[in-house]
């Protein structure tokens, strides 16, 4: 298909825009790039889908602030689709691009070319900014199997109603939610703890270690080992997320057994930064107390309270919903 020259004249309009601007004094100050570095990324922005109003971000003044500030990626983005659709062309739009990726591609260039430090505009990440935005991804997509409560059922030849079927599985659903922090801590510490200790004896160890935690990687041998039940050897008062961090802490004493002191000590601090400063941000990421507030171009995940969770039901065509905490408390709901 042609691309035909209302299209052509609005990219380069873009593309002549953001160059005077990332080529001004100003921006000069602001930025770490050299005007080579500037000039390179105008070549690519020469590929960037037009954005119909590039001045029209740099006027808010977003562009000006310090470097490690996070601008509102959000905001713009959804600014500059809007000015996209006000000039694009339909039939170029439908035949080479599919959905806002070309938009933030090149939205990632600008930023780069005016000086503010693109990670903290993408605390996330680039690709889960992508999925939530683009592909409207969340979540709270996910599917629970059943089998294994079946099967226990069966084993023990117990043949439960609806509605003790229905209660059961309610009250599962209300303590995962008020577990899920903490369910949450526990993958990121089995993940984590077990990463930053394999680099570290790559990077540090003997050779006999380097080899051992190159041939058998740490986390592979704790997926074999996990729990997904407590065991007869439960504790009194040891709920599953407590047991299964126990279990976890005695599978690492056992790979840091032989370790040198000071290895094993580098890894403490290096889990314990790890912990200070990532940790709640992957809480808050992976949470499902949340709703998504709808955009034209994509969904933001709004949370919301333990206190105001519900858990839905669907039953002979009618929809419930039940509180998951007491009234007035943040206790489980009985």
């Amino acid at each position: 298909m042609k691309v035909r020259p209302s299209y052509t004249n609005a990219n380069e309009r873009s593309v002549d825009d953001l160059r005077t601007f990332a080529q001004s004094q100003d921006m000069r100050d602001l930025a770490e790039l050299s005007l080579p570095e500037i000039e390179a990324v105008m070549h690519l922005m020469d590929e960037f889908s037009p954005a119909g109003d590039v001045e029209g971000v740099i006027s808010t003044g977003r562009a000006r602030l310090p470097r490690r500030m996070k601008v509102n990626t959000r905001h713009n983005v959804n600014f500059l689709m809007r000015q996209w659709e006000n000039m694009r062309d339909k039939a170029v739009y439908a035949t080479f691009f599919a959905g806002p990726a070309r938009i933030i591609w090149g939205y990632q260039n600008f930023l780069k070319a005016i000086g503010v430090d693109i990670e903290t505009s993408f605390p996330d990440g680039y690709w889960q900014f992508y999925v939530d935005y683009a592909l409207r991804e969340d979540t709270a997509r996910h599917a629970t199997e059943t089998h294994g409560f079946d099967t226990v059922l069966r084993r023990h030849q117990l043949d439960l109603s609806n509605i003790d079927r229905i209660t059961a599985w309610t009250m599962a659903a209300i303590h995962c939610l008020h577990q899920y922090d903490d369910l949450l801590q526990n993958e990121w510490r089995e993940r984590v703890y077990t990463a930053a200790l394999r680099a570290l004896v790559l990077a540090k160890g003997t050779p006999a270690a380097k080899e051992k935690f190159r041939r058998n990687k740490l986390y592979r041998q704790w997926e074999r080992l996990r729990p997904y039940r407590r065991g007869n050897d439960v504790k009194s008062g040891q709920d599953y997320v407590l047991y299964r961090r126990e279990k976890f802490d005695s599978f690492l004493e056992e790979a840091l057994r032989d370790l040198p002191s000071a290895i094993r000590a580098e890894w403490v601090e290096v889990v314990r930064q790890a912990k200070q400063s990532e940790l709640a941000s992957y809480q808050r990421q992976m949470s499902i107390l949340a709703y998504l507030k709808s955009d034209t171009y994509g969904e933001e995940s709004m949370p919301i309270a333990l206190a105001e969770a519900q858990v839905g039901i669907i039953y002979d065509n009618r929809y419930f919903l039940i509180p998951a905490c007491q009234p007035d408390s943040t206790e489980p709901a009985n």
